[in-house]
């Protein structure tokens, strides 16, 4: 494998006037793949979200599992690999929810841990959400220790590594790095870094205590001279810089010492065509010279031939029989691409790809949300206020993270207090960095005033002190408003997206509290979000099992829901139902208008986690176990049987029938 290195760079500075083909061709459909690699024989590896690492045989259209398969921490398995680095037959995998790399031989069954494995953490002896690896002909690993700001070194048989790349802190300054993401070696053993948020490239000499930026570095942007949230990196012999710039979606070729770089793939936008990226993650070069992009969110790995080799189209060898329909194989269909294991994870992953939002998520109702987002599919972020369990209390942001990961999901959790309006302000920006812009689906669930409504449930609203109304309504309310506004500006521009407010009857009836009850933001934005294709709902659950809920049972107006309430509902059957939500073609309808959860999940035959399904409020078996003279006919009619909405709305404003039901 040594010498495929060496071969490749020599390759690469064959072609040193950047004459790359401008117009990709597709060599591999995958599911958001967020890296690539080409072995000498080019033969592909992609780590794919079926947890395993998948292989591509040269001019193969179907792929074969070589390493994983599975979700856990066995050492036969995998849990949520992101990187992929091929030497001496060995494949190395950034096992990123196991927090180690894993090194498999080609053809066995289960793999070693060779750096990290000692849970999540900053010692020398762990990792923290790596990315970017590097291996050397040393079989010496170097990765991108990505949330402590760091690149590590660990040698062969080592049970900690040496920091040889920041390790001081996140920052701009020379000496420290913030999210290091792809790196690269050269042959002198200069380590290339893309510095992700701060928009350039450092190069670290062996042994230095501080970098150099060798591209990028004058803030993010678009000129030639920036670049914005880079991801990848490779050099060749000449010292010539190639990077990919992820959010400008192209590949920028920066010369030594040079002031700007020039672009040399991608330079036609944003977009789908052959000739396009969108937010690509992964670059390499195989030994030819020929450019290989992880081309994530057009879920493909495309290939962009160096012209000097003739390769301006791609060989006669891939074209089918003049007896078929399609004379290029990777111009066939996504069936025809793809393999009966990854239709299944398609299929049982309906939100791959999308970018969620849950606020208020480390217990409760927002973690339930949370959990079943992230196992459909979705990249969500999860936002609250206590980052780790203490004094044996339950719920935060680490449990939630941990409970997505445990069902297969990708989750990022951060701590913003909702009552601060610079926090949430900062929340989106970070997305809208971090996710190029892309959000898909807001869930506003943070609440803050449950505890002082049970406590005044009950006394009157000029017996009650007003600032009540702050407590409950500074983070609903309020909070809710400031995170609409912010969702849809990254909403509106790409005509799509849903924004869930969560509410309750309390929005149109008296319940708890006069303060309880305001709530017209999800019929009032829809108005103006409709023209934009972007979804506003208000989603009311029943009564839901919250350790909140179970504790308030002593409260007098709690036990009496729970008494005549019937079947209750869980916390995930509320992200079950946005989820199917977020993915109903039918979405547009309800936009604008208030959807039960119960009435929604027997509409569409969604079950709760227990394959029960809830109270219907709708129902008109729920409506006469509510009336004392009907009750005993509830368990003669069928649940299926529901009350006109015209008819429902108009029983449930009404305030002296509303509290038989409620």
């Amino acid at each position: 494998m040594k010498h495929f290195v060496l071969f490749c760079l020599a390759i690469i500075e064959a072609c040193p006037s950047g004459s790359w083909n401008t117009t990709g061709i597709r060599v591999a459909r995958v599911n958001l793949p967020e890296d690539v690699f080409v072995d000498n024989d080019g033969n592909i590896y992609v780590p794919d979200n079926s947890n395993s690492i998948q292989k591509w045989l040269p001019n193969a259209t179907n792929s074969i599992i070589v390493a994983g398969g599975s979700f856990g921490s066995d050492m036969n398995q995998l849990k949520n690999p992101i990187g992929i680095f091929v030497r001496n037959n060995n494949l190395y995998i950034v096992d990123n929810g196991n927090f180690r790399v894993q090194k498999w031989a080609y053809g066995a069954t289960s793999g070693v841990t060779v750096a990290g494995g000692n849970s999540k953490g900053s010692a020398l002896n762990q990792l923290s959400n790596c990315y970017g690896i590097y291996v050397d002909e040393h079989e010496n690993v170097y990765i991108a220790d990505r949330d402590n700001n760091r690149v590590m070194k660990w040698m062969p048989g080592a049970t900690e590594g040496i920091v040889v790349a920041g390790g001081n802190g996140e920052g701009r300054n020379s000496n420290q790095l913030t999210f290091p993401l792809g790196i690269y070696l050269d042959n002198d053993a200069n380590i290339y870094i893309a510095d992700y948020y701060n928009d350039r490239v450092q190069m670290w000499a062996q042994g230095a205590t501080n970098g150099i930026t060798v591209a990028g570095g004058n803030g993010g942007g678009s000129a030639p001279n920036q670049l914005s949230l880079p991801r990848a990196v490779s050099v060749d012999t000449r010292k010539n810089v190639y990077v990919l710039d992820t959010f400008n979606d192209r590949v920028q070729k920066w010369a030594p010492r040079a002031s700007s770089g020039i672009t040399i793939i991608g330079s036609d936008g944003r977009g789908s065509r052959p000739n396009q990226l969108q937010s690509p993650f992964g670059m390499r070069f195989d030994s030819n010279g020929n450019i290989y992009v992880a081309d994530t969110y057009n879920w493909r790995i495309q290939k962009f031939s160096c012209e000097i080799f003739g390769n301006r189209h791609p060989p006669a060898s891939l074209h089918r029989s003049s007896s078929t329909t399609t004379t290029n194989p990777f111009e066939s269909t996504f069936c025809d691409l793809i393999n009966d294991d990854m239709i299944l994870e398609m299929t049982t992953k309906s939100l791959a790809g999308r970018v969620a939002l849950v606020t208020g998520g480390t217990r409760g109702l927002g973690k339930g949300i949370a959990v079943e987002l992230g196992a459909a599919g979705a990249l969500v972020y999860v936002t609250g206020r206590t980052v780790k369990s203490s004094d044996g209390k339950s719920g935060s942001l680490e449990e939630t993270a941990e409970a997505i990961r445990n069902r297969g999901g990708q989750c990022i959790p951060l701590r913003v207090d909702h009552e601060n309006a610079n926090e949430v302000e900062a929340l989106f920006q970070r997305i809208s960095k971090e996710q190029d812009g892309r959000l898909d689906i807001l869930v506003n669930n943070a609440y803050k005033g449950v505890e002082r409504l049970l406590i005044e449930s009950g006394t009157t609203f000029w017996e009650t002190e007003p600032d009540i109304f702050d407590d409950l309504n500074n983070v609903g309310l309020r909070n809710h408003y400031y995170c609409a506004v912010y969702a849809a500006r990254l909403m509106v521009p790409r005509k799509q997206g849903l924004i869930i407010f969560i509410s309750s009857v309390g929005g149109l009836i008296y319940l708890f509290h006069v303060a309880y009850g305001c709530d017209r933001l999800a019929a009032d934005t829809a108005i103006e979000l409709k023209k934009h294709n972007v979804a506003s709902i208000s989603l009311w659950p029943g009564l839901v099992e919250t350790d909140t809920v179970q504790a308030s049972e002593r409260n007098a107006g709690f036990h009496k829901m729970f008494e005549t309430y019937g079947k209750t509902e869980s916390a995930e059957y509320v992200g079950r139902i946005i989820a199917h939500l977020a993915q109903n073609s039918s979405l547009m309808q309800y936009s604008g208008t208030v959807v039960t959860t119960a009435d929604y999940g027997t509409t569409y035959s969604i079950p709760d986690i227990d394959g029960t399904y809830p109270s219907n409020p709708r129902s008109v078996s729920f409506l006469m176990r509510r009336i004392p003279a009907l009750s005993w006919l509830s368990g003669w009619i069928p649940g299926f049987l529901k009350i006109p909405h015209w008819l429902w709305y108009k029983l449930v404003t009404n305030f002296q029938f509303s509290q038989h039901i409620f």
